[in-house]
């Protein structure tokens, strides 16, 4: 704070400008000669004099006086302290006069002994540590009174009456202010970079958040073809085994028909040897008598009815 107070007087240089008092009166004012102005009021001529300010140079000077007055005195503003009736139709106004070109900063007419040595007056200087910009040349340090302006603060004020402390202490809040303007301008901007920053998250996990969704509804439709899946499976373990039986069941049958088959043969064998035997039998009785046929089909169908006998009993023969 200390180092900033010490910069303070040189970082007013071009802040602090030459003003007009807030109550002076714009004018619309021409230059009559090099210490009067004139106007029209009404029906009268009102001639407007600087107050304390006269003019003892020779023609030359005069026009030079004049011909920057002119230049100079684009927007007229007066502070009326006295008036006077010069005539029936003329007045005269005593007071302080201001000009400018641009409006950048004012001329006080008081001051003019300061830019022509022929002007005569009485110009009060004080001794403040700061730097003052007016028409008539740049002071430091040591400046003239008048009224002046702090761009910095935007504050009008006469220097004669101004504590510089206090303006130095206005100058010092409003850099405060200044700093925590541009503070609270950094924060809002990292706090919408940080806002737009949370959209971006908070997209990314709506997006991320959609996606295990697809993936869960995807594994629940996968695990529900692998539950299928396993069903058939075992329904086909199951069938597959019924099938197993069934073949080992139809093997055996087979096994048992193969056995059957084989004792039937057998049988046939047994019964063909037989019935050859009897038939054999048979021709030698009728080759020697011939009266033994009817016993000899008789015993033949005996034996026949006896082998089908023996068949059915073994559950080979099924009528």
């Amino acid at each position: 704070m200390l180092f900033f107070l010490l910069l303070l007087p040189i970082s007013v240089l071009g802040q602090l400008v030459s003003w007009v008092p807030p109550h002076a009166q714009l004018i619309n004012a021409y230059v009559y000669n090099a210490t009067v102005f004139t106007t029209a009021v009404g029906d009268k001529t009102v001639y407007i004099k600087q107050k304390g300010l006269d003019f003892d140079g020779l023609s030359d000077e005069h026009s030079a006086a004049v011909l920057y007055l002119q230049s100079i005195c684009r927007f007229v503003a007066v502070d009326v302290l006295e008036r006077q009736n010069a005539s029936s139709w003329a007045e005269l106004w005593i007071g302080d006069v201001y000009c400018t070109r641009d409006g950048e900063s004012w001329l006080w007419l008081k001051w003019l002994p300061l830019r022509f040595s022929a002007y005569r007056g009485f110009v009060d200087f004080v001794n403040k540590s700061i730097e003052a910009s007016t028409p008539v040349g740049r002071f430091v340090g040591y400046i003239p009174t008048g009224w002046y302006l702090d761009r910095l603060t935007k504050t009008v004020f006469k220097i004669e009456e101004v504590q510089i402390d206090l303006l130095y202490e206005l100058r010092n809040l409003y850099t405060t202010v200044e700093q925590l303007r541009e503070e609270l301008k950094k924060a809002l901007a990292e706090r919408e970079a940080s806002t737009a920053a949370l959209r971006q998250t908070e997209a990314k996990v709506a997006a991320l958040e959609e996606t295990i969704k697809n993936l869960r509804e995807a594994l629940v439709q996968r695990e529900s073809a692998i539950r299928l899946l396993q069903t058939n499976l075992a329904a086909a373990r199951g069938e597959s085994e019924y099938l197993r039986r069934q073949l080992e069941e139809a093997r055996k049958e087979l096994e048992a028909a193969r056995r059957q088959l084989e004792e039937i043969e057998g049988r046939l064998i047994e019964a063909s040897i037989e019935a050859e035997k009897w038939k054999s039998m048979y021709l030698q009785l009728k080759t020697e008598g011939g009266g033994f046929d009817i016993f000899i089909v008789v015993v033949a169908g005996a034996a026949a009815a006896a082998a089908l006998l023996i068949l059915r009993r073994r559950g080979v023969w099924r009528t």
